[in-house]
């Protein structure tokens, strides 16, 4: 029992680490717990990559989810150190990037020849509408 407590101890230790990085002000739970433990054993990531993956998790309506799946693809990708961790972050970051830069499309309906008005045209207008505005009632000197 007192080697439970103080691997929990260790564990919630390492979490506010975790939760510092992700921009998140919790307490450590059971499930971020066997997230860390499955993080640091099955996954076998070092500290200094969770930390990264939580980092990019920032700001996150899951932070934790979100620092899992970042972790789950570097694994899949045998990613394990901060270097190779950062260039596919940044390789995918790109990809979104051009994603989201698609020109967009033109429509046949948004083509048509815009209105061109001389100073003179517009202080008339200007004029008029104050002018209709005095007589109708609307404007205050009926």
């Amino acid at each position: 029992m007192d080697a439970q407590l103080r691997a929990a101890q260790q564990d919630d230790g390492l979490l506010a680490r975790v939760y510092e990085a992700a921009g998140m002000d919790a307490r450590p739970s059971a499930a971020d717990r066997a997230l860390l433990r499955r993080w640091q054993g099955e996954l076998a990531m070092p500290m200094d990559v969770v930390l990264l993956a939580a980092s990019y998790a920032a700001g996150k309506s899951a932070p934790m989810t979100f620092a899992d799946r970042i972790l789950q693809s570097w694994h899949a990708a045998g990613i394990g150190d901060v270097q190779a961790a950062r260039a596919e972050h940044d390789r995918h970051a790109g990809q979104g990037q051009a994603r989201t830069a698609r020109p967009v499309r033109e429509v046949a309906k948004h083509r048509y020849g815009q209105r061109s008005y001389t100073d003179e045209e517009m202080d008339a207008l200007f004029f008029d509408i104050m002018k209709d505005g005095e007589t109708d009632g609307e404007g205050g000197k009926a």
